[in-house]
């Protein structure tokens, strides 16, 4: 196991990426500390993880509030004595409008959550790693950064917040090197999970079409013809926490199947 006798702070757990992350790094022996606005969601998911033999703790945050990222740091550090990687997956999506219908105001409910709340969240980690002089930082973040997609609602405050966060994990990755901390993103396309697979239900439903012909026209566009399922996305995630990548930092890593490739 990759992650034996590491802990880990998980934001943003729910349906989809966030418990395949748990379950991920549950599953290579790391303690847990999950985070999420839903204090009922992470009481639930890290029950369920201790009554899998795992150690799990759960921590409702709001990452917007930056005592509340210095108290899950401090009780992640005080259940487990170390705070050796942070995962941010929390998300807030935008309007679903055409930017010149969209207000500043929505815009900054988006960067609120996913560049303010996740630099939050790192500044609250950081001094623990430091004094360790070792920790990973994970960010999630989303392939609209590379590229505009036509077949998806509009998404501009989404991936303008999301486009900030990869030159603000860059800088900080050159920050805090020095001092043995590592800071990596993962760049998903298309994640087969619950959120997508309702989404084609829904379409097939108004188009009549089934839903598996549905999937096969996404799936046509990437190299490997599949799309990537919430636990791929997770093993990159595994891959830039353990010490596979002890000397990457700085760096995003597309899992899209082969959809975009740069």
């Amino acid at each position: 196991m990759l992650l034996t006798g590491k802990t880990a702070i998980i934001v943003g757990i729910g349906p989809g990426l966030g418990e395949a992350l748990a379950l991920e790094f549950a599953a290579h022996g790391a303690n847990l500390v999950l985070a999420s606005r839903s204090g009922a969601s992470v009481a639930s998911l890290a029950e369920r993880l201790v009554s899998g033999g795992s150690r799990a703790i759960g921590v409702q945050t709001d990452i917007t509030q930056p005592d509340e990222c210095v108290r899950l740091a401090t009780a992640a550090a005080e259940a487990f004595g170390s705070v050796d990687v942070l995962v941010s997956n929390a998300v807030q999506y935008g309007s679903s409008r055409l930017i010149e219908s969209t207000t500043s105001d929505e815009w900054r409910t988006v960067f609120e959550v996913n560049v303010f709340g996740t630099m939050n969240a790192c500044r609250a980690v950081i001094p623990v790693m430091k004094a360790q002089r070792s920790g990973s930082i994970v960010l999630v973040n989303t392939q609209l950064i590379r590229q505009f997609n036509p077949d998806l609602r509009p998404q501009g405050e989404y991936a303008s917040s999301k486009g900030a966060l990869e030159v603000a994990a860059r800088h900080l990755a050159g920050e805090v090197g020095p001092h043995g901390i590592r800071v990596n993103s993962i760049v998903p396309g298309y994640i087969w999970g619950p959120r997508l697979e309702g989404r084609l239900k829904r379409e097939a439903t108004e188009s009549g079409r089934a839903p598996s012909d549905l999937y096969e026209g996404i799936a046509r566009r990437l190299a490997l013809r599949t799309i990537p399922t919430s636990e791929d996305v997770a093993l990159a995630a595994i891959f830039f926490a353990s010490d596979l990548s002890r000397a990457v930092t700085g760096q995003s890593l597309d899992v899209n199947g082969g959809e975009y490739m740069h």
